[in-house]
């Protein structure tokens, strides 16, 4: 409470800073004789990723309300800072903003390379790494803009960098053609995945991490929990259902059964699966085409 020697005060809530760096001694001068636009230049870095509010600003750098957000929207329009609107008007420093950017592609990239065989990083996780104090907005931003320039691909809950692919390779990649070969081999009676692992003498523990790659790449298909089925089968299939839906303009498990001689725990998960991929459309006890129904 007692001022000695006197003093200025040029940023009432400023952080530990280092005392002696060239950075700190740039920064007090500018705070002190720099211009209205490099005072809050200077607090807007300081406050780094967890973004300030517009009152908050003008407690910290002094400067008239109506006169800091017009310095705002010209920073805004060159680019110099981020904002986001949510309860309050929040701005983060572009400086900070490409940071995290960068935090981002580098966590992603680690993740790939300690588990090459995952198709990608969940965004939940990949938040707790990059730092949960980041605003969900401000990391949403992030991860948004980063797909838009091409750098990441995002889905429902992963995120891989853009030029990401599961390879396997030798002992995996042997056991992905006997797979494969498997499900060619069994048609329309494949075995369920829990049942899969027991038809291989060695590597079973290993079949889910290839049996993932392969749903990935579209070579098997998953029809229910548990039931999928090789690409080729389930196209030839839906050929022949076409068919029989166009010779009889409606098909029901009985007809399907005979003609795929299948027993309903193949059926019904079949014919649900076309209903979910729109060949078909359930009317009453039967189904009929969707392209017919919706003409």
């Amino acid at each position: 409470v007692t001022t000695i020697g006197g003093g200025k005060i040029l940023d009432p809530l400023a952080c530990k800073h280092k005392r002696h760096s060239d950075r700190t001694k740039s920064d007090f001068n500018l705070l002190q004789d720099g211009t209205d636009p490099e005072k809050t230049g200077i607090i807007i870095d300081r406050v780094d990723l967890n973004g300030i509010t517009l009152p908050e600003l003008v407690v910290r750098t002094g400067i008239n309300p109506n006169r800091l957000d017009g310095i705002l929207r010209e920073m805004s329009s060159k680019r110099q800072v981020i904002t986001l609107n949510r309860d309050a008007v929040s701005i983060v420093s572009s400086t900070a903003y490409r940071g995290l950017q960068e935090k981002i592609l580098l966590e992603i990239k680690a993740y790939h390379k300690k588990f090459p065989l995952q198709e990608g990083l969940l965004k939940e996780e990949l938040r707790t790494e990059v730092g949960r104090f980041i605003d969900s907005g401000l990391f949403n931003m992030a991860i948004s803009d980063l797909e838009k320039t091409g750098k990441i691909v995002t889905d429902k809950k992963n995120v891989r960098i853009a030029d990401h692919a599961v390879n396997l390779d030798g002992k995996l990649m042997g056991l992905r053609e006997e797979t494969e070969k498997i499900y060619l081999e069994t048609g329309l009676t494949p075995p369920s995945t829990k049942e899969l692992p027991a038809r291989f003498k060695e590597g079973g523990d290993q079949i889910e991490t290839v049996m993932k790659v392969m749903l990935n790449e579209g070579v098997l298909i998953k029809v229910s929990e548990g039931m999928c089925f090789h690409k080729d089968i389930v196209s030839k299939l839906r050929k022949d259902y076409r068919n029989l839906l166009q010779k009889d303009g409606k098909s029901t498990p009985a007809s399907f059964k005979d003609m795929t001689g299948l027993s309903r725990k193949f059926i019904i998960p079949l014919m649900e699966y076309f209903d979910r991929t729109r060949l078909t459309i359930r009317v009453g006890d039967h189904r009929v085409l969707r392209e017919r129904k919706e003409q």
